[in-house]
């Protein structure tokens, strides 16, 4: 980076979620999916991609996660994740937490955990001088957004 670039981009760290990830957490399904980054039993990074994953409060989120996976193996054994989201026009975070399994067997997709992540640190990564244009999404079905939005709510509406 160069020197003029350093003084434009300065690190934001906060141990909560801002105001405009939460707002983008709350677009249509398929609009915003979090890159989920856990560590394997042999200590290398995992990374999965969620579409169903819902702000609970400024340090708390919760997301459906597949038992099947070995995403959600790391997570049973090692609760360190990162979460990675990207949304035009200003979010650009890095979320590290601890995550923990809070239902084994959700109701609206069934072969899904509900898993809270407890915030611990934000690392705020956008550039105000360079809105994001887009990011990751899923193009979805009709079928599959009422699906997501179900299982949203359903996240949602867990007890602690």
């Amino acid at each position: 980076m160069s020197r003029s670039m350093q003084g434009q981009h300065r690190q934001r760290h906060t141990d909560h979620l801002p105001d405009a990830l939460i707002e983008a957490l709350r677009r249509p399904p398929g609009e915003v999916v979090a890159i989920v980054s856990t560590v394997d039993d042999d200590g290398a990074p995992r990374t999965a991609t969620f579409g169903a994953m819902v702000p609970i409060s400024p340090t708390a989120l919760r997301c459906a996660c597949n038992r099947g996976h070995a995403t959600y193996d790391n997570l049973l054994r090692d609760g360190r994740v990162m979460v990675a989201m990207f949304a035009a026009p200003d979010v650009a975070v890095g979320i590290r937490g601890r995550a923990r399994v809070l239902k084994q067997r959700m109701d609206t997709l069934p072969d899904n955990a509900v898993v809270q992540i407890d915030v611990d640190h934000v690392k705020d990564d956008h550039m105000p001088m360079a809105p994001i244009a887009s990011g990751v999404t899923y193009t979805v079905s009709e079928q599959m957004a009422a699906n997501l939005t179900a299982a949203n709510e359903e996240l949602a509406a867990v007890d602690r």
